[in-house]
């Protein structure tokens, strides 16, 4: 049906001037050979606007904040905007908080075989959801975020919250030139937090909603939810657990480590060479450590390191 509200009877005469007449053999436009042709013409359509979703466009005010109502959270107020001024103006509410909730979204981009980049960022702290569209921004050659957006993720003594953005962060970082002072629930957190079910599992666990199907990320409403949750989660273990430590933050090396390294700004800020250094050690340590555990291994089971009597209680054992 969505074929053939596209390109009607229109696209079976062009598929018939192609081809010729004998191809189709004089058949009415429901013939399988004109659905394939259609159907396919309707697949090149969609890749190409796939394809156009990361280039640069027109950055515009989009006069104002909205209110959005989903299930499971709060009636929140959404700026999403690619205006620098307009989100300063949204941020400067925030000036003397210290925790944020952050989403950073990766997609992709339009050069071919090129990786995912950081094209939104969401921070959040109680009702209130900032969207920033960085789709307007990017360029082939990377450069930094906006300076107004840029100052504030930066700041001196703010962190941002997030269950798995150690990778995007690493990202913003790369190709942004913007060092954010971030937790992953994943890496380091609160001992009571359970992380394998993922952000939803955590607000059905915590916020006695009962999600069942995850909104999507690629609607305005799946990414509000999803920042605000970030923070939803953050709050409630503040509140309860205490404040996140200082050891808990994501260090350089660890982002190096997850840094898309081939997408870089020309002219950094933050140097890297320390980070590589520490990646590189921590690296080797890994290293032994599976070496020494796997020498372990091989002396225990080795037949004349053990008696008879303990080779089958080991045995046993495993």
């Amino acid at each position: 049906a969505r074929a053939c509200s596209r390109c009607s009877q229109t696209g079976h005469g062009l598929f018939r001037a192609r081809f010729g007449p004998q191809s189709a053999q004089g058949a009415p436009p429901g013939m399988p050979m004109a659905r394939i042709a259609c159907l396919l013409c309707v697949l090149l359509q969609d890749l190409v606007s796939a394809a156009r979703v990361t280039g640069p466009g027109p950055i515009v005010q989009t006069g104002g904040a909205q209110f959005i109502e989903s299930y499971g959270v709060p009636k929140l107020e959404v700026l999403n905007t690619s205006n620098d001024t307009e989100a300063a103006a949204f941020l400067s509410e925030w000036s003397d908080a210290q925790h944020f909730g952050l989403f950073v979204q990766l997609v992709p981009d339009n050069r071919a075989f090129f990786p995912r980049r950081a094209g939104l960022v969401g921070i959040s702290r109680g009702t209130k959801v900032l969207l920033f569209n960085l789709k307007p921004h990017m360029r082939k050659a990377p450069r930094p975020l906006p300076k107004h957006l840029k100052s504030f993720l930066e700041k001196d003594g703010r962190t941002f919250l997030g269950l798995g953005v150690t990778s995007p962060v690493a990202h913003l970082a790369f190709e942004w030139d913007t060092m954010v002072r971030c937790i992953d629930y994943r890496v380091r957190s609160w001992r009571q937090m359970k992380v394998d079910g993922g952000l939803f599992a955590l607000a059905n666990l915590y916020f006695g909603t009962h999600w069942t199907r995850k909104p999507s990320v690629r609607t305005l409403k799946g990414q509000a939810v999803y920042t605000y949750l970030q923070w939803a989660v953050a709050e409630y273990f503040m509140t309860f657990h205490g404040q996140p430590q200082d050891d808990w933050v994501l260090t350089q090396a660890e982002l190096f480590a997850y840094g898309p390294r081939h997408v870089r700004v020309e002219k950094p800020e933050h140097e890297w060479d320390e980070a590589r250094e520490q990646w590189v050690k921590m690296k080797g340590e890994r290293s032994e450590d599976r070496t020494q555990k796997s020498k372990e291994i091989q002396w225990y089971w080795n037949p004349r390191n053990m008696s008879l009597q303990d080779r089958d209680e080991r045995v046993v054992s495993k």
